[in-house]
């Protein structure tokens, strides 16, 4: 099987291998980071509501609560995306891979909580690093 690599350089800006290609994305200016930072803790917020609901809901069946649960992830997963294509609109650098408009066509790990709080951070690892985009090679996103 094909090992997947994200590449967070150190200059803040990151590869990520979808298909046979690469989205490079720069490093984010403050109006941006605001901007993705406030969208994460709205979600952040939404979720907590949607976790009370679910706790304090009264289900008729295992299968009702089971079908609750999927479409809470749903939607939390379709808020990623969306969170995911502003990122890529707001920081796609000019030689960068177009997300496929289809998400089903995505990476599974790519439109996760787990993803953007990683890079979320790694923005916010790198303060001091130039926002020009890395000299450094693209790598072929896949090894063995």
């Amino acid at each position: 099987m094909d090992e997947v690599t994200v590449e967070f350089r150190p200059d803040g800006s990151v590869t990520i291998p979808v298909d046979d290609k690469q989205v490079h994305w720069r490093p984010p200016k403050v109006k941006h980071m605001r901007a993705f930072r406030n969208q994460q803790a709205d979600l952040a917020d939404r979720i907590t509501a949607k976790t009370s609901k679910l706790k304090d809901a009264k289900f008729k069946t295992p299968a009702d609560e089971t079908r609750a649960v999927m479409e809470f992830r749903e939607d939390i997963e379709t808020e990623v995306v969306e969170w995911l294509r502003g990122v890529h609109t707001a920081l796609a650098l000019p030689d960068s891979a177009v997300l496929p408009e289809d998400e089903g066509e995505w990476p599974v790990w790519l439109p996760t909580l787990e993803f953007t709080s990683t890079l979320v951070r790694h923005w916010l690892s790198n303060p001091f690093a130039s926002a020009a985009p890395s000299t450094h090679p693209a790598p072929t996103g896949t090894g063995r």
